[in-house]
């Protein structure tokens, strides 16, 4: 089992360079919530790794897939409303497009629950 946390990159005060940021205190946390949730969900005879990384979320997904060989992608949407999803697009459409393997999208609880 592996899970993948992407947190975008943040745009650069200087034109051209990636955040500092980018790789610091976002990168930790979202191990560590990572960590805890193998910890707490997942049996200890179940193998889990964890990555994160930042950019685009839905190349990252997809590289992470095809880089893993992965059989199933499982990925939740938080089902934004018609008018945001025409202006910014789903993280899960895009996956769902682009990804080599099946994907199963299940939609998230107003809480972000799954």
């Amino acid at each position: 089992l592996a899970l993948i946390h992407v947190t975008p990159e943040q745009p650069s005060r200087v034109a051209g360079q990636k955040s500092a940021g980018a790789s610091g205190a976002p990168i930790r946390a979202a191990h560590e919530r990572l960590g805890e949730l193998v910890a707490r969900e997942i049996p200890a005879d179940i193998s889990a790794t964890c990555l994160v990384k930042s950019g685009t979320p839905y190349m990252q997904i997809v590289s992470a897939a095809s880089d893993w060989g992965a059989d199933l992608i499982l990925i939740a949407t938080h089902g934004s409303s018609r008018f945001k999803h025409a202006l910014l697009g789903s993280t899960a459409e895009r996956v769902v497009r682009h990804a080599t393997c099946p994907v199963i999208v299940l939609r998230g609880q107003k809480d972000g629950r799954v």
